[in-house]
This record gives structure tokens, C-alpha cells and sequence, in this order.
């Protein structure tokens, strides 16, 4: 085996490298000779299409401002500007694009210019709606029952509750005034003509109505240690509520307490009172709890619960129209009734409102008076309670009571409840004994 000599070895391997640089110019003259014979057989680049052209040359002829075929007319139109007649274009490009124009027998459309025309047409189509949303006019849909309710008030000038009359609305959205979702069945049809029925009927009057009732009910997470929006100072839980009543006549007003499963009601171990108030006036106050109602409910719990019932039920004569009939716990009378330091431990107040007996001529009162009457109001304070003096008819009346701390007066003097230290209650130089 012959041996290979290193040096030539090493000797052919650089003169095939000095080969390679030799020729390499060589390569490049022809690539680039090769670039220039393809870049003169590459196209030159074409000009945009002329739209315009185009339409005049296939379309113009028969829809044109003077013939006017199908009432359009494209010579007046600018296809670089279809945000001045979006929906004629619209028309457009539906036509074109399925081959429907230009119509057989005339010359066609190639269909490089027809794609071409049709991407056109409906990227600024496209363009011109997302600059210029237009959701279109609402379709026709039945009215809601908060819609229902409303168009009644406007009507009739008459307050009604739709939920009491009407099923609940179906939404989409978010929304409950969704015309896709608003169907109409016989079912909620039959609602709709009942409660046109009693609507009609409170409008109106109906002699022949017939005797009915109305419940309302308290949310069960409805706090009922506060006073609540609507009723009147002094009063802590129940609710308001507006009626519309449809006759002249006699009404029960009848209000019920919380029972248990077992029919217990709760709370009868502390003495209480119940206030029903009709436009803001108190028509009804009855008192229950204390040692007594609490025994009779360990003895029979249905027997007393139905007594405590029946002593909040009153029966008076109201007028026909809207009223506001409210039902509260009443911290009221408070040194001279049923509200009693304990109940104030159990079941804070926002208010409570004193007795006017403990009020009335309260700057002439003895040292012994003024100072009870003090210290219960330093006691309201610091049980987180506001303290109403009720019964205010002079001005030293006031002034003492502003002394002692409490925070609202109310009577002859102001009216309504006040803050006491309001300009409409001026001091006099009365003082209030230590």
C-alpha cells in the first residue's frame, strides 16, 4: 500500500484553495449577470385599478342619471367615496359578487376585476360602518312591565305595582327590554288584558268591585332594628308601602308578626308597641309583649300569636285614591308608654322620641324633674340612639332641651322634626338646672 506524502497532500488541498479564490470573481460576475437578465424579464409593477373606468365601461351605460335602470344610477356616484351612499353600494357588491351584473348578454367582468372590485366596494363598506355605527331604529316590541307600569302613570296618574299584576320580564344583555326576547303568549296576554282589568278599575272606580285584599311582605333580610326610609321618627323596622285604593270605604289594615315553623312568635318576652300610620299619620297604635303575652305563648304559642294579631288590626274609612300605609315598631312616648330602658338594651333605636308630659314646660320643671329627664338622655346617647324631645312649644322649652342634648325637637314651635340648634329654634336665655 503506497503511502501518501504529506506535503503533497497539504500542496493539492492549498491549490485547490487558491482554485477557489481565483474563480470566485468569476461567479460573481455571472450572478450578477443572471440578476440583470431576470430582472428584465420580472413585470413592472401595475397601477392601481381604475374603479371608476371600470364602472363606466361595464355598468354606466344602462344605470346612469338619464336612464336610470332598477333607479340607480352609478355616474354619479364616486366608488372611492361609498360613505356617501353606503346602501347603494351594498346593492352593488351583492350584485357583482355573485355574477348577477354585469347581466348576460353584455360584455362580462374578468374575474380578476370583479374580485377586485367587489374587495374594493366592501372593505370601505366595512370601513365606513365601523366608523359610523348605526344599530338602526328599535324594533316594534311589547312593553315591559316596568314599561307598562310607567306608560300607566303617564296616562293616569296612577301609581301601580307591575310585579303584582305581571310575571317577570325575560332579558338578554343585561336587559329586560330586548325586543328578540319579549315574546307574547296567550298566557301573558290573559295578564295583560287582567291587568288592564284592574287598572281600569282604580282609574275609574267600579262600584260593583268586589271585597279583596293586598299582602305585603317584609324581605326576611330586611333589617328590622332600623328606621326605615318613609316612616316617621321614633320608629325602628316594618315597611311603606303605596296602595292606590279603588273606592270610598271601609278598610282593615291587618298586620302580622314573624312566627316560627311551630308557629312561636318571637320577641313577646319584652314589652312592645306596633304603629300603622296612613299618609304619614298614626291611625293605629297597639301594644303587646311583656311578662303576660310571654307566658301565654309558652302555654299555647298559636292561641297568643293569634291574639297579638288581632290587637294591630284596625278598621278605618280612607278615600279612593293613592295612599301610603305603613307599619313600624314604635320607640315612641318614651318615659310615659310601653318603651322601656330594657328594650332599648335588646333592640337599639335610631330615635328615640320622649314623651311630650316629660317635655311640655320642661324650663319651668323642678331640679329633680330636669335632671331625670337629663341623665335619660345621656343614657339615649351612649346607647348609640338619637334622642327627640316631642312636644316643644316655646322657644325656653327648646333652649333647655338643646342644653340637655337632645339632638331633634319637634311640636307647636317647629312642626316637624328639627335639629335643635336649626335658626327656626332661637335660644331665649333659658337654663337647664344641673
Amino acid at each position: 500500500m503506497a503511502r501518501r506524502n504529506p506535503r503533497r497532500a497539504a500542496f493539492t488541498a492549498f491549490g485547490l484553495a487558491l482554485a477557489c479564490v481565483t474563480l470566485s470573481p468569476q461567479a460573481r460576475l455571472g450572478a450578477a449577470q443572471a440578476n440583470r437578465s431576470q430582472a428584465a424579464r420580472a413585470p413592472s409593477p401595475q397601477a392601481p385599478p381604475n374603479y371608476r373606468a371600470m364602472l363606466d365601461r361595464q355598468c354606466v351605460t344602462c344605470h346612469n342619471d338619464r336612464v336610470k335602470t332598477a333607479g340607480l344610477a352609478l355616474d354619479v356616484l364616486d366608488p372611492n367615496n361609498v360613505a356617501a351612499a353606503p346602501e347603494v353600494w351594498e346593492k352593488v357588491v351583492r350584485k357583482v359578487r355573485v355574477g348577477m351584473m354585469p347581466p348576460q348578454g353584455a360584455p362580462p367582468l374578468d374575474p380578476a376585476s370583479r374580485q377586485s372590485l367587489v374587495a374594493h366596494l366592501a372593505t370601505a363598506l366595512d370601513a365606513n360602518a365601523a366608523s359610523h355605527p348605526d344599530p338602526g331604529r328599535p324594533q316594534v316590541h311589547r312593553l315591559n312591565r316596568a314599561e307598562y307600569a310607567n306608560a300607566v302613570r303617564d296616562l293616569l296618574d296612577l301609581g301601580i305595582d307591575p310585579a303584582a299584576l305581571l310575571p317577570a320580564d325575560d332579558s338578554a344583555y343585561g336587559f329586560d327590554n330586548v325586543a328578540d326576547v319579549l315574546g307574547l303568549s296567550p298566557v301573558l296576554l290573559e295578564r295583560y288584558m287582567s291587568a288592564a282589568g284592574k287598572v281600569s278599575a282604580l282609574a275609574v272606580g267600579d262600584p260593583d268591585i268586589g271585597v279583596s285584599g293586598e299582602t305585603f311582605r317584609v324581605r326576611q333580610d330586611q333589617s328590622q332594628d332600623r328606621q326605615v326610609d318613609g316612616l316617621p321618627v321614633g320608629t325602628v323596622g316594618g315597611m311603606a308601602s303605596r296602595v292606590t285604593l279603588p273606592l270610598d270605604g271601609e278598610y282593615v289594615i291587618q298586620p302580622r308578626l314573624f312566627r316560627t315553623n311551630l308557629g312561636a312568635m318571637r320577641g313577646l318576652e319584652y314589652a312592645q308597641q306596633i304603629e300603622i300610620l296612613v299618609d304619614g299619620a298614626r291611625v293605629h297604635l297597639a301594644s303587646f309583649g311583656g311578662d303576660d303575652d310571654f307566658k301565654a305563648s309558652l302555654k299555647n304559642p298559636t292561641l297568643a300569636g293569634d291574639d297579638v294579631d288581632n290587637r294591630g288590626r284596625v278598621r278605618l274609612k280612607l278615600a279612593a285614591g293613592p295612599h301610603e300605609i305603613g307599619v313600624a315598631f314604635a320607640y315612641d312616648d318614651f318615659g310615659a308608654g310601653q318603651a322601656r330602658l330594657n328594650e332599648l338594651s335588646e333592640v337599639p333605636a335610631h330615635f328615640v322620641k320622649f314623651d311630650m308630659g316629660l317635655i311640655r314646660g320642661i324650663d319651668l320643671a323642678s331640679e329633680r324633674k330636669q335632671k331625670v329627664v337629663g341623665d335619660l338622655v345621656r343614657l339615649v346617647i351612649d346607647l348609640g340612639s338619637v334622642p327627640l324631645a316631642e312636644g316643644v312649644e316655646t322657644e325656653a322649652e327648646a333652649e333647655v332641651c338643646r342644653l340637655m342634648g337632645f339632638k331633634l325637637v319637634q311640636g307647636y314651635l317647629t312642626g316637624k322634626p328639627v335639629a335643635v340648634d336649626e335658626p327656626t329654634v332661637a335660644p331665649s336665655g333659658a337654663k337647664a338646672r344641673a
